[in-house]
Parts: C-alpha cells; structure tokens; sequence
C-alpha cells in the first residue's frame, strides 16, 4: 500500500478530481493529472459494498497494484481511481488486470 506522503489530501483531491483527464471501464474510472511526484487515491463507495472490511480490502489491493505498477514504469503524475459495483464481482486478479489496463492507457511523465 501507498505511504501516506503518496497519498492526496482532500482539497488536493479535490483540485484535481475537477481537471484531471477521465479514462473509463465497466468496473473502474480513472483520472489521471500530470504532476512531477506521484501521488494516488482510491474511492470505493457503498454501492461497491455495504461491508467496511470489503470496500477497506479493495482499496489496499488497488492501492498495491498502483504502487507496484508505478515502481516498474518509473511514472509519476496523481491517480485518482473510482470504483464501481461491478468491480466487487471479479476476481483478485481480475481486479488487478483492470487497473494495470487503466493505467497503461494513462499518460506518462517521467
């Protein structure tokens, strides 16, 4: 999981949530704005799931693949993920191949 210091803070959420570039996929959206650190945030409602340990276990795995899919790519820019209801059906790896093909369709800065 992402250290706190990777991690937005909400009104650096907010800037960006509003001028980020939007990519979409059935399960996922991801918004993406350049910036010369990396940081990241994960969004997982209540329509995801109803149960906190569920939407709290998401949202690590999420965090994982980005963290790990940025130390391989040397990339750099703020990610802001959103889930959706179908995310909750797939499988772990499933859920790892949707974000891994979210970001590659993200822009990169290096």
């Amino acid at each position: 999981m992402l250290s706190k210091t990777h991690r937005l803070s909400r009104t650096e959420f907010n800037a960006f949530f509003k001028d980020g570039v939007r990519f979409h996929h059935e399960a996922i959206t991801g918004i993406y704005s350049p910036s010369p650190i990396h940081k990241a945030s994960v969004v997982v409602g209540k329509k995801v799931s109803k149960k906190a340990v569920t939407r709290n276990t998401l949202r690590r795995q999420i965090y994982g693949v980005i963290e790990e899919y940025c130390k391989e790519n040397d990339t750099a820019g703020v990610y802001i993920f959103i889930t959706k209801p179908a995310l909750a059906l797939l499988s772990r790896a499933q859920r790892a191949a949707v974000v891994r093909e979210v970001l590659a369709r993200m822009p990169r800065v290096r």
